[in-house]
């Protein structure tokens, strides 16, 4: 399921002339004779040839950190193209680009799906960095836009990697279900089984944002004991 989202999120950003900017950056070919905010006027130009972002984007991801702030800058004013090719610089840049964090969150909640989309596939990409971000990716499990969904789902799997043992216990202790009777139920039978108890409207909330989770991860078919096992819980 996970791969579809990935192919979904490619195909957005190959609409938008982006998909081929998101491979593995040369570090050699950076060149450091040209001023960052000229390769940010690149990323940012409304009539700029694709060769010519193309470079400017790999030529910011190698400068890393140094190019972060200045990419900020231009995020609240600029138009959504332009978002979305500074988020996927920034997304490229890693775990670096999180002093981004607070406008990437955002975005999360701008008008245009793909930019919410690319919000979420940049907090994925700043990894634990972006761990405060968590509400906001909850949140975004309720987007109407089903790559935002998605990326949501694979983002908040990789900025709290125990979200998913964590919150299965959480659950299992608001459901006042014993871990041990549970134990050898596939978390997709869980879910199932759990869901017909539940009536109060957070808790149904809450169960449906983890199932989504848990299902864009490709993990519905581990077994409840083996996940509270496999985050030492």
């Amino acid at each position: 399921m996970n791969h579809r989202v990935v192919l979904c999120l490619s195909a957005v950003l190959s609409a938008a002339g982006l998909a081929p900017v998101l491979g593995q950056v040369d570090a050699g070919r950076q060149q450091d004779a040209v001023p960052v905010n000229s390769l940010i006027q690149v990323l940012t130009g409304a009539n700029v040839g694709f060769e010519e972002y193309t470079s400017a984007s790999r030529d910011l991801v190698a400068r890393g950190a140094e190019a972060v702030p200045l990419l900020v800058k231009q995020l609240p004013s600029c138009g959504d193209l332009a978002r979305l090719r500074i988020l996927g610089t920034l997304s490229r840049v890693g775990a670096a680009s999180a002093p981004a964090l607070p406008e990437v969150r955002r975005l999360l909640q701008a008008d245009s799906p793909f930019v919410r989309a690319g919000a979420a596939d940049c907090l994925r990409a700043m990894g634990p960095a972006g761990r405060e971000a968590l509400p906001d990716l909850s949140r975004s499990l309720d987007d109407s836009d089903e790559i935002t969904v998605g990326m949501a789902a694979v983002a908040i799997d990789a900025v709290d990697p125990g979200f998913v043992g964590t919150r299965l216990k959480d659950l299992l202790g608001r459901l006042g279900t014993s871990p041990a009777a549970v134990d050898r139920l596939q978390l997709c039978t869980w879910y199932r089984i759990a869901r017909r108890r539940v009536s109060d409207p957070a808790l149904v909330r809450d169960l449906r944002h983890w199932l989504l989770v848990v299902r864009l991860t490709s993990r519905e078919e581990l077994r409840v004991g083996d996940v509270l096992g496999a985050e030492g819980l």
